[in-house]
């Protein structure tokens, strides 16, 4: 196995993790403020999705440097042969499917406006 292969398996496990920890600070970036993105040791990460030519979701973890250039990247397809090693996560779409809809999520606020919205609910009388 070639020691790249390694090393997007390895970053997608501690991507997801630290995200689901609330360790990375993602923001929306990119046409329509689309792409998750976080600057993490000197570089931006960036997640998307797309079809593959099969029509099939992909998706994607992209390296760039500080001027936005394409450093590396790779997708789930890249990894396709890889075991996860995470409880209840099978394989690597599901895992980047989940880091991006968290990264996502994170990125527009969306627990902390279901929080203020659930909180705004219990202060009224009924």
């Amino acid at each position: 196995m070639a020691d790249h292969i390694t090393k997007y398996a390895t970053l997608a496990r501690k991507l997801y993790e630290n995200t689901s920890n609330g360790m990375v600070h993602w923001q929306l970036t990119g046409w329509q403020e689309s792409l998750p993105t976080a600057h993490l040791g000197g570089y931006i990460v960036k997640l998307s999705k797309s079809e593959n030519e099969l029509g099939g979701p992909v998706v994607s973890v992209s390296l760039f440097d500080n001027a936005d250039e394409y450093v590396d990247g790779f997708t789930d397809e890249t990894l396709v042969d890889q075991e996860t090693s995470i409880f209840g996560v099978p394989n690597f779409w599901q895992l980047l499917n989940q880091l991006y809809n968290a990264a996502w999520r994170y990125a527009k606020g969306a627990d902390k406006a279901l929080d203020a919205v659930l909180k705004d609910l219990d202060d009224t009388p009924f």
